[in-house]
């Protein structure tokens, strides 16, 4: 994910993502773009929040709404009846 705005630190380090509570890793960091690897997150809307080291939450309110996905199903069959 990329977050642009302004006030960050360059350090990776120096800034903390959560979506939805979860972390966020960073992986890049300018004073005006944070980069980051969003983790597992419950689906829906949820709160992106930017913690800079020193001098706090990064003002503003910003959602991202993720989306629940099935890639596949294993066993790919069953017995109807819940046997074996």
């Amino acid at each position: 994910m990329t977050i642009t705005g302004s006030g960050f630190t360059a350090s990776v380090a120096g800034n903390q993502v959560t979506v939805g509570g979860v972390g966020c890793i960073v992986t890049a960091a300018t004073t005006t773009e944070i980069k980051c690897k969003i983790g597992k997150s419950p689906a829906g809307d949820q709160k992106v929040e930017v913690n800079v080291l020193g001098c706090g939450l990064a003002g503003g309110s910003v959602t991202l709404s993720m989306t629940l996905s099935v890639s596949a199903v294993d066993p790919k069959t069953a017995c109807s009846n819940g046997g074996k």
